[in-house]
This record gives structure tokens, sequence and C-alpha cells, in this order.
């Protein structure tokens, strides 16, 4: 069995270094088109052999350290101390996997990170805090963004001396940690295994949309990093009550919410672990830690909630307001989404239901007998019990309030992979837990090994989709970053408009972010945030025309562009505007008479 799996590992190194010789042209079999995923693809093949290796020849040194075992009280882990081998042992483990992510970020951005309309804020407020003018943008207080991305971009870019590359570091070194924390999780919640520690790893890598996130200048990595460690955090303190574990927690998830508002969302699930499971024999200091918990987590966000009040007059720039969507069509959102994560290719809707019918049989039938069957001597405070607990209270809590906060608050909030990118990492703990604890507690192994070859099966076909992901932004950037966007004709027309004339867009925000040229927004139709109709709309745009008119200002539309529905076509603007056409390009059209040299 042991020599089977060592030269079956050889074969496989062989053949993903061949894979990697004929992607760098070394053997000349494929286009150039083609070459990155072979690279990936052997690098891919590499790993898993090296680390199967890896795997058998740990297990079989004379001097293995002894598994860890559960907490008895007199400390984390039965054996009194931490078995100080296999805890170098898997830091080095999950450190090489860490750096791996890291290094793969940085190779794939060679145009620096991918910046958004979000990006532009968090830019322009790093910006502003480095020169010494608070959390603010072009002097306006910031409301609508917390200001703790800002604030790790501007202490990056002090190193970096570039806001872009900034990002692209920050991002790069998030997405090591984050691989980390969640492959710590799921070792610690399924029999501290490295086999599924590492199935864990490669399920995280190979999947796009996280690659995807922490490819560009957004704030949910930072986000994630923060809550997964107040998670990690918080079970410690679970299975060895010290108040320091308790304070860190909180300190870690409050700022989690001020790197991200839905940051709250998780405090009704993370309250409840800890009023139920927490320390105390008293309901009274049960109370008393969970209030403690509370304050320490709503202190930075409340501190922040204050200055925007004092500033601006309000805590955000979102009024309560209804415009709900269907309940049926956040569900449907969700399942999508779901099935992107999971298995990201085209599936009939058949296939789609007879999928998830599938899956809510297994788990029901799973659960029923671990109910009939669960024996009294399992204690549910074990930390395989409690983590299955925690991911299912998280990730109700975070799909029912984000369905609130849409409906009420923000009804331009997109239902994407990024907003739910929180619930993909408690997803893949979470289900990984509860698999291991129903398979344990039901003394059926075939169920764990089941469950791994399915998720081994989602790798695989997550894999290609992970490839093509990483060989675009290698190849074109994205976002504003884009090769696409650098050479934009229209771009290099509108460098040369002198500065004293305004221009108004329908892109304001790329348009200076290239061109460092101030630009306004074209008139909203409707509001995005509140949906509602903008009843200064037929005004605002008989302003803009009339001083296009008398050459006081140019009108840039962007072909390129989509999704800004709130925005006047070009059409509209054509029969409500009648200005001439200054140039034309592929990618925009500049309206206007102004004399451009």
């Amino acid at each position: 069995m042991k020599k089977g799996v060592y030269i079956l590992s050889m074969i496989l190194v062989l053949l993903g270094t061949a894979l990697i010789l004929a992607g760098f042209g070394v053997i000349p079999i494929i286009s150039s088109a083609h070459h990155l995923r072979y690279e990936l693809g052997g690098a891919f093949i590499d790993l898993l052999a090296i680390c199967g290796s890896i795997l058998i020849t740990v297990k079989n040194v004379k001097t293995r350290v002894h598994r860890f075992s559960t907490y008895t009280g007199n400390g984390i882990f039965e054996e009194g101390k931490l078995n100080r081998k296999k805890t170098i042992f898997l830091a080095l483990f999950i450190g090489f996997f860490a750096i791996l992510a890291i290094i793969l970020i940085l190779w794939i951005t060679p145009y620096g990170s991918g910046v958004n309309p979000d990006s532009i804020t968090y830019f322009g407020a790093a910006k502003s805090i480095l020169s010494g003018q608070g959390y603010s943008i072009n002097g306006s207080p910031i409301t609508h963004f917390p200001p703790l991305y800002s604030l790790f971009l501007a202490a990056t870019n002090l190193a970096a001396n570039n806001i872009v590359q900034a990002a692209r570091i920050l991002n790069a070194i998030l997405y090591g940690i984050n691989l980390g924390l969640v492959a710590l999780l799921v070792y610690l919640t399924t029999g501290r295994k490295f086999l599924t520690t590492t199935v864990a790893i490669i399920f995280f890598l190979s999947s796009g949309r996280l690659l995807e996130l922490h490819t560009s200048a957004w704030s949910e990595p930072l986000f994630i990093t923060l809550f997964l460690a107040g998670i990690i955090l918080l079970r410690f303190y679970v299975y060895k009550p010290k108040l320091s574990l308790l304070i860190s927690s909180a300190i870690f998830l409050g700022f989690a919410s001020i790197a991200r508002y839905v940051g709250i969302f998780f405090l009704p699930a993370v309250l409840f672990i800890v009023f139920f499971y927490g320390s105390g024999r008293n309901i009274k200091q049960k109370l008393l830690n969970t209030f403690m918990y509370l304050s320490v987590t709503c202190v930075p966000l409340l501190v922040f909630l204050i200055r925007n009040i004092i500033t601006e007059g309000s805590p955000t720039d979102r009024i309560l307001i209804v415009h709900p969507i269907t309940v049926w069509q956040y569900l449907l959102d969700l399942k999508n989404l779901a099935m992107n994560f999971i298995t990201p290719i085209s599936l009939a809707a058949g296939v789609q239901l007879a999928f998830w019918g599938l899956v809510a049989v297994m788990i029901i039938t799973q659960i029923l007998l671990l109910f009939k069957r669960r024996s009294r001597e399992t204690s549910w405070r074990s930390i395989d019990t409690l983590m299955p607990l925690t991911s299912l209270l998280l990730f109700g809590f975070y799909v029912m309030f984000l369905y609130i906060s849409i409906t009420f608050f923000d009804a331009s909030t997109p239902v994407d992979a990024r907003l739910l990118s929180p619930i993909f990492c408690i997803t893949i703990m979470g289900v990984f837990s509860t698999i291991w604890t129903i398979s344990k507690t039901l003394k059926a192994p075939l169920v764990w090994w089941g469950f791994l070859l399915c998720v081994v099966f989602s790798i695989s076909l997550k894999t290609p989709d992970a490839i093509r992901s990483a060989t675009t932004i290698l190849e074109n950037g994205s976002g504003y970053t884009s090769k696409q966007w650098q050479n934009s004709a229209t771009m290099e027309f509108i460098k040369l408009v002198p500065d004293n004339v305004k221009i108004y867009s329908n892109g304001p925000d790329v348009l200076s972010f290239l061109t460092e040229k101030k630009a306004s927004s074209l008139p909203d139709i409707t509001f995005p945030v509140t949906r509602q109709t903008n009843i200064l709309y037929d005004e605002q745009v008989d302003a803009m025309c009339m001083q296009i008119t008398e050459k006081r200002a140019l009108l840039v539309y962007f072909n390129q562009i989509i999704g800004r529905w709130y925005f006047p076509t070009q059409t509209q603007l054509a029969l409500t505007c009648n200005v001439p056409v200054l140039r034309s390009f592929d990618d925009g059209i500049v309206f206007g008479d102004i004399a451009i040299k």
C-alpha cells in the first residue's frame, strides 16, 4: 500500500512536471494561448503528489507525534499540554500553503490589484488619511463605507508608495491568511487530520470566486480575516474560558464590523454561543459575559457612527425605506451562487433540482439518524459538535439580515459572490465539521469517505474555472487596471481636455482614476440605493445640456460600462440633449464642441 502510494506520487510528479515544462515552452506540444493552463495544471498535480508523499511519510515516521484529543479542563487538549512537534508541523504545513497562496495572487496580478467603483472610494480615503485630511474624499467625510480597509491601505502604501500595488500586496497577504484560518478551523474540527485539512485547502484554492475576490481592491478579504480570527478565538474561549480569549474574540469581531458593516450581522449568533456555551455557573455570570462581549464588539462601530453623526448628521448615508425583493428571487440568487461555488459549470434546471433534492434527502436522513442514535456520553460542548451549530447560526443570521438590509436600507446591494464570500468560508468549515460529527457519532466512516470523494469531485470541476479566472487576470488584468481600460482611446483623448472644462460621464469614477481629472456623474433617473424617482432629473439634464452647449462642459459616454441602469442611456440623452459628437471611439463617445489641442 505504502509503496503503491509512493509510486503513484512519483508518476504524478513526472506528469505535473511535464505539463509545467510544456507550459513554459520547453516541450513544444501546445500553443502559447494555453500555456498557463498547463503550468497551473502541472503545478496542481505536483502539489497533490508531493503532499500525498509527505502525509504518508509523516504517518510512518518512528517519532510520529500523538494525536490531539478533546478538551478535559486542564488545558486546551486532553494531554495537559500541546504537543510541540505536531504544533510546529501544523504551523509549517499551513504556512506552506499560505505562502503558496500569497505567491499565486502576486503572480497573477502583474497589472496590480483589480480596481472597481468601491475601490476608488477606498483609494481616495487612504490618500486622504495619508495627507492628514482624515477619512474623507474630496474634502467630504465618508459615511457609506466603514474605514478599516482604507486604514490598512494607507499603512501598506507607506511601504509600497503606490496605492494600487499596496492593495495588491495587502490582499495577497490576506488570501494566504484566510486560507490558513480556514485550514486551521477544519483541522481542529475534523479529528486533526492532515489529509482532511489538505482537501479543504485545495477546495479553497480551487474556488475561482475567492481567487477573484482577493485580486480586487475590496474590503471583503480583510473582513473575512477578522471574523475568522474572532471565531477561532471564540472556540478556544468556549473550551478554555479565559477573559483574555473572550475580549480578544470580541475585538476581532468589532473590527470586522468597521471593515464591513455586515459584520454586525454575525453578532446575534456569536452572543448565543457566548451565553449558552461560555463560562459561568449561573445566569447572572452568563449575562455578564455576554454583555461584556457585546460591549467590546460594539465599541469600534459606535465610535465611527458617533463620528458620522457629528460630521454629517446621520450614522450612515442610508435611510429607512421599503424596497423589497421577493423572498423567492432572493433564495434563487443564493441557490445559483451556491451552485457556482460548488460546481461552476452549466447544468440544466432539472439536474440542479435533482442535485439539491439529493443533498436535502441525505442531510435530513443523517440528522434524523444522528438524533435517534446519539449517545449520552457525547458532549455538546465538544468542538466537533459546536462548530456545526456555530456555522449554521452564522449562516442563518447573515442571510436573514442581508435580506433585511437590502429590503429596508440599500436596494443597490447586489446578491453576488463578493457579498456572499464570507458565507463561502463559513460553508467550508461548517460542512466539513458537520459531516465529520455525523459520521463519527453514527460510527459510519463510509459517510465521511463518501463526503471527501464528493469534495474531490467538486474540486475537479472547480479547478478549470479557477485556472480560467487566473489566466484572464494574468493576461488582461481586472477592473479599471485591465488592458481594456489602460489602452482606452477615449481615456487618452480625455487627458487632452483642458482642466477648466467640466466633464460629465456615465463612468466618472474610472475617468477620474485613470486621468486624474475631476468628473461629475450623469443625473440619476432613479436613485439606486432607495429606488426612488429623481424628481429633479429633467432640471438637472437641462442644466448639463446648457453647459455643454455653452462650451463649458463635455459629456463622455463609455460603451463598456454596464449595470448602471439608473443613468440615462445614450439614446435618451440624444433625444433630450441636442449636442454634437466631438469624437467617437470604439469604447466611447465624447459629446460637445470644444477645441482640443
